[in-house]
């Protein structure tokens, strides 16, 4: 055998270095990637509720009422409440809303309440004993209940990444007794409060 074939490394010995590369890339990148997605979203919602301070001022300054939604410029600039343009570390959009909503970043998970649910009657008054599925295309992800208050909240940190999930094929389907079902897709602004409808007697 000659001197250059004992020197060459064999096939099962680079193809261990290369296992032991991909490993150290899986388990680092992501402990290096998670720091900083979480630092974006908590100064994401910094953000929004900056917005939702500055939405308030606006409102009782300018005699407005909860259903009035101000424009980005009307809370924005060197002359209005915030002086600094806003920005979402992670390119999201921020959506004012009207006065009696929370604003928020178009990226779900960097909405802090994104999870908080009511439903109520026709009244208005809050149902309890409600179920709702949350579902995804023939399949159900996980089942809630209300509270006497019609309140109730899951965790979207599971679901948020699903196919599916913010491009409206992800719906809550609700329902309780002497009710009418309703099927409600993700919604764009939240919290969410739904209305139920009785049944007819006839």
């Amino acid at each position: 055998m000659s001197a250059s074939k004992e020197k060459s490394p064999s096939f099962a010995f680079l193809f261990a270095i290369l296992a032991v590369i991909a490993l150290f890339v899986l388990v680092a990148i992501p402990n290096l990637i998670r720091p900083r997605t979480l630092s974006s979203k908590y100064a994401c919602i910094s953000v929004t509720k900056q917005i939702d301070g500055a939405k308030a001022t606006w409102a009782v300054e300018n005699h407005k009422e909860n259903t009035d939604t101000p424009a980005m410029t009307d809370l924005v600039g060197p002359n209005a409440y915030i002086r600094d343009q806003l920005e979402c570390p992670a390119g999201g959009k921020y959506v004012i809303g009207r006065v009696e909503q929370m604003s928020r970043c178009t990226l779900l998970e960097h909405f802090l309440y994104a999870s908080d649910i009511q439903v109520v009657n026709e009244s208005g008054l809050g149902l309890g004993g409600v179920q709702i599925e949350v579902q995804r295309t023939n399949a159900r992800l996980c089942v809630l209940e209300t509270e006497g208050s019609g309140h109730t909240w899951f965790s979207t940190n599971s679901y948020i990444a699903a196919p599916g999930w913010s491009n409206g094929r992800t719906y809550l389907r609700i329902s309780t007794a002497g009710y009418r079902t309703e099927m409600v897709p993700i919604p764009e602004m939240w919290p969410l409060r739904v209305v139920l409808k009785k049944v007819s007697d006839e």
